[in-house]
Formats: C-alpha cells, sequence, structure tokens
C-alpha cells in the first residue's frame, strides 16, 4: 500500500466520455494520484486520444494500471477495481464525469481533518443543465431508519468552498480508504438491476461500522448522464420494474 496516494478507480465502456473525464483529472490540483481503468472493449483503449491521454498521466508522474475483463456487472467490475489498487486511498469516478479542478482535493481534505471517515463525496450536477442553488437542507443525503433514501447531490447549493456536512451515503463518485471500503466492498446482488443503489449501499454499512461520510457541496463531478452504454443498456432492459425488484432487494440489505 502506497500512503498518501489516491487511486483512481474507474469503470468504462463509453470511449468519447472517458476522454472527456481523463481531459479532467489531467488539471487536477491534488498531483498525488494514479489510476486504475477496468474495461472489456479493447477499442476504448486503443483509441487514438485516450492513449495519448493515458501517455500524459503517465509523462506527469502518474501510475496508469489498465485491466481487461470479461466479466459484467458493475458491482463486480468496481471490486476488480478495487482489488487491483494499492494506494492507500481511491476513488471511484463514472466515465462520463467531468470533475473540476478541486475535485480531488477537497475529498482528500476532509480525510486530513476527521478520523474514522468512511467515504467523501461532493454533489454531481448534469452539466447540461442550469445550476440552480437551493438553501442548504437540514440533514444530506438522508437515509431514514427504515432505508428511504433523500438525495440533495444534483443541485447547486449556497455553501462556502470550504463547508462539509455530515452524511448518509453518496451518491455516483465518491473517495475512501481502501482498506476500509474492503471490509464491506461494493455490492454485486444489484448488477442485474443495472447497479440500482450499487454505491448506496456500501456507505450505509460504513456508517453501521462506526465510520463517518461527508459531503462538500461545492465538490463538483459533473455529469453527463450518457443515454448509452455502462448500466444504461441494463436499465433499458430491466426498466421501473427492474427498479422496485432492486429497491426491495436494497430495504432488505438495509433492514438486517
Amino acid at each position: 500500500m502506497i500512503k498518501g496516494r489516491i487511486g483512481l478507480q474507474i469503470v468504462t465502456s463509453r470511449k468519447e466520455y472517458l476522454a472527456i473525464l481523463l481531459s479532467s483529472l489531467l488539471r487536477q490540483v491534488i498531483l498525488n494520484w494514479d489510476i486504475i481503468i477496468v474495461y472489456e472493449d479493447e477499442d476504448i483503449i486503443n483509441d487514438h486520444s485516450i492513449k495519448c491521454l493515458l501517455n500524459r498521466m503517465m509523462f506527469e508522474g502518474h501510475r496508469v494500471k489498465l485491466i481487461n475483463v470479461k466479466e459484467k456487472g458493475i458491482g463486480k467490475l468496481r471490486n476488480i477495481a478495487l482489488d487491483n489498487d494499492d494506494c492507500e486511498y481511491g476513488c471511484r469516478i463514472d466515465d462520463d464525469s467531468w470533475c473540476e479542478p478541486d475535485y480531488l482535493g477537497r475529498l482528500f481534505s476532509v480525510f486530513l481533518k476527521e478520523k474514522d471517515v468512511g467515504a467523501v463525496g461532493g454533489t454531481v450536477p448534469f452539466i447540461g443543465n442550469e445550476l440552480i442553488f437551493a438553501p442548504k437542507p437540514e440533514k444530506w443525503m438522508k437515509v431514514t431508519e427504515h432505508g428511504s433514501v433523500f438525495d440533495d447531490s444534483f443541485l447547486g447549493c449556497n455553501c462556502l468552498s470550504n463547508e462539509y456536512f455530515p452524511a448518509d451515503h453518496l451518491r455516483s463518485s465518491y473517495m475512501y480508504k481502501n482498506e476500509v471500503m474492503k471490509k464491506v466492498r461494493f455490492p454485486e446482488i444489484f448488477d442485474k438491476y443495472a447497479g440500482f443503489r450499487e454505491e448506496t449501499l456500501p456507505c450505509i454499512q460504513l456508517k453501521k461500522l462506526g465510520y463517518k461520510n461527508f459531503i462538500i457541496p461545492s465538490a463538483r463531478a459533473w455529469h453527463f448522464a450518457a443515454p448509452k452504454g455502462g448500466c444504461r443498456d441494463v436499465w433499458n432492459i430491466v426498466g421501473e420494474k427492474g427498479k422496485w425488484e432492486a429497491e426491495e432487494l436494497f430495504l432488505k440489505e438495509v433492514n438486517k
């Protein structure tokens, strides 16, 4: 394990969006990160723009680990990325995201200030929409005792840049210590349901183990919400029926 270093754990199937994400990562304020990319399609890694961006990363001192897989299911693939990350910290990032330059730095700063941190995330507003600022909720990213989930991650909020708040769960992209995340791991039980709730359950399980989750509203990983590829293709098959089946499964896990 390499102390103080962050492994960016990316599962990808969309090369056009991956190129945008990699470009944003190359201009992060902090530099103590490497990247682990899990992919199935060789065309992604052989794409000219992807190869150039990965070379640029290596020239700037970041280690690049590419893992070609045949397995299916977002939970299973995220665990492959987690298991192949030798950094002290990990950060899962959706491949159709664009991270603001201070995104990683803001998340990492909380680990330096707080003890017993489970996970730290930011907000994930849709990049094609106007950012509408909402008032601060009474409690950020709440999960009720029985498993009802509230999501404040898509809105911009009137918060100072250095403000962070306790959260029950986090959406999409967030940072953690790898050894802590390995205690719960990413769930594979939702894989056939397009991964619905796959990012939520680990946060709840971390809290049950006594760890604390935090959200920084001003840390933004803008979301393209790609209409196809990734889990979207599975979602088009399972639809709303699959969503509610996954929700029932999620509630059983929360209420164990």
